[in-house]
């Protein structure tokens, strides 16, 4: 799963934002209160860069998102508002995330396996919600690790997940399926 699956998909993410109905595009633009991002990716990152921001965090990157983050970009445009970019800080290597609360210093421990994150969820349901933005998420670390995760909890929904896809079954869906929506009434 390395380079070959992301051949030309940054230059189709490009493509979009040149689509007459690109604005259709759900999270492309600053609606709904929401920073679009106008299918803008940030440039990709080196090897080096990548390395050393596994090397910060304890963690290996999954095979996929670790080519994506070589070969199309540090973050940007994608599924809803974006992903998250992965960039060097003064703090080291960080991603951007508004409100989604990445613990970075969490990311090395595996993720709990399903009977743990029953047990976690209901905790968390017993607690005030305090925001309203879904999240998906990748795991990096554990059993479930190269999975996308979707946290539906601030609107009362579960944290689960998103059909046991990997990063590029997800990213490449979000790809294709914006592609059909901007070809429409061409």
């Amino acid at each position: 799963m390395g380079a070959m699956i992301w051949s030309g998909v940054r230059e189709r993410v490009e493509a979009l934002a040149r689509a007459d109905k690109a604005r259709e595009a759900f999270g492309a633009w600053d609606k709904y209160g929401g920073t679009g991002h106008h299918f803008r990716l940030a440039d990709p990152l080196s090897e080096a860069n990548v390395a050393e921001a596994e090397a910060q965090w304890g963690v290996s990157l999954p095979a996929d998102y670790r080519a994506f983050l070589l070969e199309v970009g540090a973050g940007g445009a994608g599924p809803f508002y974006g992903l998250t970019t992965l960039s060097r800080t003064d703090a080291g290597w960080l991603w951007s995330d508004p409100g989604g609360g990445t613990v970075h210093e969490r990311l090395r421990f595996p993720f709990p396996d399903v009977e743990e994150s029953v047990r976690a969820q209901a905790e968390h349901e017993r607690k005030e919600p305090v925001g309203c933005g879904y999240f998906h998420w990748l795991v990096v670390s554990g059993p479930q690790r190269g999975q996308v995760w979707l946290d539906e909890r601030p609107g009362d929904g579960r944290f689960s997940p998103h059909g046991h896809v990997g990063f590029a079954d997800w990213y490449l869906d979000w790809v294709e399926k914006t592609e059909a929506v901007v070809r429409q009434g061409r």
